[in-house]
């Protein structure tokens, strides 16, 4: 859409005014309050602009609070550049250990967490607007909404937390005492409530200093460990050598992507948080360690630990368990299990030409090729 540009002529003295306000590189709105009553069944309207200032459109991505992650651009270069740009590239995490769970086969990365992210993120909200398109326009609107609605959740837990200090005493030492018993029980409860699903989880817990949320741990499942790759070990080096990131979006996100795709998603991502819900739905893609790119339905759940009872439920508390569950359909299933099965007996075979005949070794391949056949094989009924 073109926009019909008027000459303007004007003083000297306009022209330095002009020129001062060229050189800001942000342009600072006044945020009113939201009225969601009022703004729920009114559709968004398009109203593009240009802003005359110097944004930087190659930057790294943006991380907001809570660990929400937007890209400055999402065409597909530019998400394929930086898809995985993660947490520790942010410098808002370190990796401090990674461990394989000897009960469950789980892999536990401890995060030592720096920030969870910017408050005021209004230059985000700019950039989209000026770049005259209707997708990024309505994400735009739904950040301005967001920002609103950020703000006043702050305000409710530090309200929240400064009760609970007053009334009930409640310590930062308490917290870290009671974490290593919800660390534990977080692990124990994903088990027996995902026990057949393909998920991966953030621990998290409050900070009564500064009132904000600290990353701790991430656990990945076995399952989906062993649904991305049919090499578990190989698997383990790699995430090692390539320092984790935020998630395994190096095994997840291959070199094609669709950029676009991704922008549905935090549009999509957005209306659903605004409106309240406690699961969060998306569709979405992953690549397994062989290239085969799966649709996969992304479903995010948020739940809260209470450290006295040992409960978890959807209650608020000082404790956070955030689930990402992937699903996928099982014709897409099928499609892998031929694949591997295929893979797996050609390796058989080039390993038996090349006269590597260690019964070990053969031994140790048809093992893994019976487990990775009954693994997948029961997702088809799922």
């Amino acid at each position: 859409m073109r926009l019909k540009q008027k000459q303007i002529s004007c003083d000297d003295e306009d022209l330095a005014r002009e020129k001062v306000q060229n050189k800001v590189a942000i342009v600072k709105a006044t945020l009113k309050p939201c009225k969601r009553k009022r703004r729920k069944n009114k559709q968004i309207q398009w109203v593009p602009f240009i802003l005359r200032n110097n944004i930087n459109y190659d930057s790294e991505p943006i991380y907001i609070s809570f660990f929400k992650k937007f890209m400055r651009k999402y065409d597909n270069q530019y998400y394929n550049e930086y898809c995985n740009y993660g947490l520790i590239d942010a410098g808002y995490i370190t990796i401090e250990q990674m461990t394989l769970d000897k009960t469950y086969g789980n892999l536990l990365v401890q995060i030592r967490n720096h920030s969870s992210g910017i408050i005021n993120f209004q230059h985000l909200i700019d950039l989209y607007k000026s770049y005259q398109d209707q997708q990024y326009y309505e994400l735009a609107n739904l950040l301005d909404i967001y920002q609103t609605y950020h703000k006043n959740q702050i305000k409710h837990i530090q309200y929240y937390l400064n009760q609970e200090i007053s009334i009930n005493n409640i310590t930062q030492e308490e917290i870290d005492e009671a974490y290593t018993i919800f660390q534990q029980d977080a692990i124990d409860w994903a088990q027996q409530n995902f026990e057949n699903e393909i998920y991966e989880m953030s621990i998290i817990c409050m900070n009564l200093e500064t009132k904000t949320p600290v990353l701790k741990q991430k656990v990945f499942s076995k399952n989906l460990i062993m649904f991305i790759t049919r090499d578990f070990y190989n698997f383990y080096s790699k995430l090692s050598c390539q320092n984790m990131k935020e998630n395994l979006s190096l095994i997840l996100h291959g070199d094609e992507f669709d950029g676009r795709l991704q922008l549905e998603n935090r549009i999509k991502m957005m209306k659903q948080t605004l409106n309240g819900e406690t699961c969060i739905q998306v569709e979405d893609e992953i690549m397994t360690a062989e290239g085969l790119v799966i649709p996969t339905t992304k479903q995010i759940h948020l739940y809260f630990y209470d450290q006295k009872t040992r409960e978890i439920s959807k209650k608020h508390n000082y404790f956070f368990i955030h689930i990402i569950q992937y699903n996928f359909e099982a014709n897409q299933i099928q499609r892998l299990i031929n694949m591997r099965q295929q893979n797996s007996w050609n390796d058989l075979i080039n390993q038996k030409n090349n006269n590597d005949n260690s019964q070990d070794h053969i031994i140790t391949n048809f093992d893994s090729i019976c487990q990775q056949e009954y693994f997948l094989e029961k997702f088809n009924y799922i």
